[in-house]
């Protein structure tokens, strides 16, 4: 069998399984990708747009483990699990203190940042075929503190970050606000990432790689899959409706559901939803010359062209609780007062409020793998707020696996036995 002839079935239409197809179909596969939604329109449509070069350093940190205690008293703060999940969150809980030992952050961190090492050029490759690199902007971003004491709790990370090769420089006084005057003079010391890709509009660059894999032959079919069965010793994606979709091997790109199909074949993940907020201004009364981060609050401000996009924040609550919009708009009350002159009454549509599920491992690595239980299933999931930064890589690695070519990193740190 040649290569032109081998079928590939991706099961999930985010910007990872958009990435893949796209790659699989350059390298000659015949492609089917799969989603009950149209591709992007899920947890891929609203994230913060970044292509976050710097962020090596995984969720669970010393410091992040020094600070959950407080956060988690504030429903609407960086991190919230509500009191009715906490039992199911338990064993992912003791999981992730674990990976908050320093020796396992190191080594999350090298996995991390060889993973981001490539990452540009990847995402730029896929860009530059579908002819929309120009909607990869340098923008830079700036993380921001208010007060030396708020920077040097962050200092070690940033240490770690420069060890790992990450450019950034550290400003303080007056030069802050020179970088992003709209700030409150409150913010007294900033690290200013000049790397740091902000795209035009996520949705938009994951539905224009979409449009350009479909038109270069890959097949988008609607539907919901039930599992990923077996059939005359291939691989048989079993739709809820509709004919299933036979292939030689299947790409498993299903986000923060992916390890409900996983569970059929025995093959156990821990993984957990980010439930990420935002509210997007289309029309804000203030413009910003870059992303910025305030990280000791956890959510970012993104300047795209659909609008002035508030969002971050983790919340641990599972796939099926109903959205708590209150903590969107507790960061809509943040960014006002770190941005003084915001007023978002003066948007002429008024804020959009949106909820999103980022699949999260506890050791903030993504699966990136041939399954540990069936040889003709491949895994890519589990990559937290980190996707469209991580999308390019992820394809090229996938598709770099299928075609037993070597990769270009180490991959044991992402291999799906690890758990």
């Amino acid at each position: 069998m040649t290569q032109t002839d081998r079928h590939i079935a991706i099961v999930g239409a985010g910007i990872i399984g958009i990435c893949c197809a796209h790659e699989l179909r350059s390298r000659g596969f015949v492609v089917t990708l799969i989603d009950r939604d149209e591709p992007c329109t899920g947890t891929s449509w609203g994230n913060a747009g970044a292509i976050a070069v710097a962020e090596t350093l995984p969720l669970a940190s010393p410091g992040i483990m020094a600070k959950a205690p407080r956060w988690l008293l504030d429903p609407t703060g960086p991190l919230s699990v509500p009191p009715s999940y906490l039992p199911t969150m338990l064993p992912w809980l003791y999981r992730f203190w674990r990976a908050s030992s320093a020796a396992q952050v190191r080594r999350s961190a090298e996995a991390i940042s060889s993973l981001l090492g490539m990452s540009v050029e990847a995402l730029t490759r896929i860009t530059d075929a579908a002819g929309i690199s120009h909607k990869l902007r340098p923008m830079g971003d700036i993380h921001v503190y208010q007060g030396r004491r708020q920077f040097d709790s962050s200092r070690w990370g940033w240490d770690m970050r420069r060890e790992l090769g990450v450019k950034f420089d550290v400003v303080s006084g007056t030069d802050v606000r020179s970088l992003e005057p709209a700030l409150d003079a409150s913010f007294t010391h900033a690290v200013h990432i000049p790397d740091w890709l902000v795209v035009t509009d996520p949705f938009e660059i994951g539905h224009d790689i979409a449009t350009d894999a479909i038109a270069r032959g890959v097949k988008f079919r609607s539907g919901s899959v039930r599992a990923i069965g077996s059939e005359g010793g291939k691989p048989l994606v079993q739709m809820d409706r509709g004919e299933d979709v036979a292939a030689d091997y299947v790409v498993l790109a299903a986000g923060a559901w992916s390890h409900r199909l996983t569970r059929d074949w025995g093959e156990h993940f821990p993984l957990e939803t980010e439930r990420g907020y935002n509210t997007t201004f289309a029309t804000p009364n203030i413009q910003l010359k870059q992303q910025v981060t305030f990280a000791e609050h956890g959510f970012v401000v993104s300047p795209l062209t659909c609008g002035m996009r508030i969002g971050g924040a983790v919340e641990f609550a599972g796939l099926d609780a109903p959205p708590n919009y209150a903590r969107s708009k507790a960061m809509v009350k943040k960014a006002q007062r770190f941005f003084p002159e915001f007023d978002p009454a003066s948007d002429t549509v008024g804020g959009v409020e949106w909820m999103g599920f980022r699949p999260s491992l506890p050791d903030s690595l993504p699966v990136i793998s041939r399954s540990s239980v069936r040889s003709d299933v491949f895994c890519a999931f589990g990559h937290g707020h980190m996707g469209l930064t991580e999308s390019g890589s992820t394809a090229q690695l996938i598709a770099d696996l299928i075609t037993e070519r070597r990769p270009a990193i180490d991959m044991d740190p992402f291999r799906a036995g690890r758990f």
